[in-house]
């Protein structure tokens, strides 16, 4: 036992840091591989961004909803699913008016800055190198987007630019077909725009024929949105 101790000693005084580098870096690889075998592939997955924070049913219930457009597996997984990442985000005229009915309640409410100034870097960030390419957002957080060409066209989409579109880029969640016969969506404000984005620059790095297809599918559902039946 003396022997086997000392030898440790040893080994621990000559070989210290090379050991530790080592241990940390199989932790990573364990956890890196842990977590991509659990990740889930979603055939849709959709960006809200604004002032109202869905609850886990309520999301899952947008997701169902979104799912029934899948025509069919997009990944290969064998299902038929759909994502919504929520980015509650606040613009300054919401935040005072949260302040106020906080204050006719006669309760108290705060913001941490730092963390909804993260949760906008993630939304940017996300927007422009995810995977996400149908957008639900707050015209604050659409023109802000819009303004660095962040999205396609509605005329690069369909064949006939709807009428209640906004601008030559979005249209009104709340006036789709879509959001009409599915009402979970209402709890999203009446001034939702529903957009497209142009392909990320995450994209351009991977499998060009796979990720056209996927950009081409997911228009398609897009589609199906505004010219649901």
């Amino acid at each position: 036992m003396k022997k086997i101790l000392k030898w440790l000693d040893n080994y621990w005084y000559h070989y210290k840091w090379q050991t530790i580098i080592g241990v940390s870096f199989a932790v990573v690889i364990v956890v890196l591989v842990m977590q991509f075998a659990s990740k889930t592939d979603y055939d849709i997955s959709v960006i809200y961004a604004g002032p109202e924070a869905p609850t886990a049913n309520q999301t899952r219930e947008m997701e169902n909803a979104l799912a029934s457009l899948v025509s069919e597996d997009m990944n290969g997984d064998g299902k038929k699913n759909a994502t919504i990442l929520n980015f509650f985000l606040l613009t300054e005229k919401q935040k005072e008016q949260k302040v106020k009915e906080a204050d006719e309640r006669g309760e108290m409410v705060g913001f941490n800055a730092a963390e909804i100034q993260d949760t906008r870097n993630s939304f940017t960030t996300h927007v422009f190198t995810g995977e996400s390419m149908i957008c639900l957002l707050d015209p604050e957080w659409y023109d802000l987007i819009r303004e660095q060409d962040g999205f396609l066209e509605l005329s690069e989409i369909f064949d006939s630019v709807p009428e209640y579109a906004v601008d030559g880029f979005a249209v009104r969640l709340c006036d789709t077909p879509f959001a009409k016969f599915y009402n979970i969506f209402s709890i999203l404000p009446d001034d939702t725009l529903l957009c497209f984005r142009r392909p990320s620059t995450a994209s351009l790095l991977g499998d060009r024929d796979k990720e056209n297809e996927k950009y081409a599918k997911n228009k398609e559902i897009f589609k199906s949105i505004v010219e649901f039946e």
